[in-house]
C-alpha cells in the first residue's frame, strides 16, 4: 500500500470520528484524554485498561499533528517505556509520519517539554532520548538536582527555571509559542497538570491560538486497577468551549466508546 493511500485511510477514519476538519488549520493547544463515563476517572494505561484500537488511533493522530509535546516528570517515571512516536507498530508509525508530512507539511520532529518541580527526570528515558530538542521546566532546586543526576548528558535539552506548580503548562506553552514553527502543542498530562488550560479565558499566544480537547469516553465498567484521578468536570469543559462537541459512538473489541472533539478558537 502506498503512503498516499495510507494517508487517505487516515483522513477517512478521522472524518468518521470527527467530521470534516481542516487539520492543517486546526492549530493551538491539543489535549487527548481517555476517561470512564461513570465517574469521569482518567483511564490508567496498562493491562487492566480497556484496549481500544480507536483510542490509540486518536492519540497517534494527535501526536502526528504536534510540533511540541508537553508531559510531566511523574508520567515519565510511571511509564519508563513510553515514547512519543505516533504509533508503536512500525508500519502504522510510518503511515502517520507520511500523513504528517503530506497533509500537514511537517517534517521536523516535535520538541519535548517536561514539567517537573522536583527535577527528578532522567535524560536516559526513551521519550527524551528520542526527542531532537526541548526543555525541562523546573524550579531552581529542581534544576540543581537535574544537573547533578544527569551530569553533562543534557545536550538535547535546555533547563528552564520557574515554578511549574504555579505557572505549569501555561508557562511552558508561553515559551513554546515563541519558537519558530511551533503552531500545535500536544499536552499529555493528567488533570491536575492540565487544569490551568481550563481556567483562562485565552491561552498564551495570538488570538487565533486555539484550544482543542479530544476525549475518548469508555461507556463500560472500568477495572479498579485502571481507575485514575477525576478528569476536568463536564461543567468546566462546557464553560471553556461553549459550543457542543462533535460526537461519535463506536464499538470495538474493548466495548463501547464515545469519541468527542471540543474546539475553541
Amino acid at each position: 500500500m502506498s503512503l498516499e493511500s495510507e494517508s487517505d485511510e487516515i483522513d477517512e477514519r478521522l472524518t468518521a470520528l470527527y467530521g470534516e476538519v481542516d487539520w492543517r488549520a486546526a492549530k493551538g493547544v491539543v489535549q487527548v484524554a481517555a476517561i470512564a463515563a461513570q465517574d469521569r476517572a482518567v483511564i490508567i494505561p496498562g493491562p487492566a485498561a480497556p484496549a481500544s484500537e480507536t483510542d490509540r488511533f486518536v492519540l497517534a493522530a494527535a501526536r502526528a499533528r504536534a510540533d511540541a509535546i508537553v508531559t510531566t516528570g511523574a508520567i515519565l517515571r510511571s511509564e519508563p517505556d513510553v515514547r512519543h512516536d505516533p504509533a508503536e507498530d512500525p508500519s502504522e508509525n510510518q503511515a502517520f509520519l507520511g500523513w504528517r508530512r503530506d497533509r500537514l507539511a511537517k517534517s521536523l520532529e516535535p520538541m519535548i517539554v517536561v514539567l517537573s518541580a522536583s527535577g527528578d527526570v532522567s535524560v536516559e528515558h526513551r521519550a527524551i532520548r528520542a526527542a531532537a530538542s526541548g526543555f525541562v521546566w523546573t524550579t531552581s532546586d529542581g534544576a540543581a538536582r537535574l544537573r547533578s543526576r544527569n551530569g553533562e548528558r543534557l545536550a538535547n535539552l535546555d533547563v528552564v527555571e520557574g515554578d511549574p506548580d504555579l505557572d505549569g503548562v501555561l508557562g511552558a506553552i508561553r515559551r513554546l509559542v515563541a519558537f519558530p514553527g511551533v503552531e500545535t502543542v500536544l499536552v499529555e498530562a493528567g488533570p491536575n497538570a492540565s487544569a490551568p488550560l481550563y481556567a483562562r479565558a485565552q491561552l498564551p499566544g495570538s488570538e487565533e491560538f486555539g484550544h482543542e480537547l479530544l476525549l475518548s469516553r469508555y461507556e463500560g465498567e472500568l477495572a479498579e486497577a485502571a481507575v485514575g484521578p477525576r478528569f476536568i468536570s463536564s461543567t468546566t469543559i462546557a464553560k471553556r468551549f461553549e459550543a457542543p462537541p462533535h460526537e461519535a459512538r463506536i464499538e470495538d473489541s474493548s466495548g463501547e466508546w464515545t469519541i468527542l472533539r471540543y474546539r475553541r478558537g
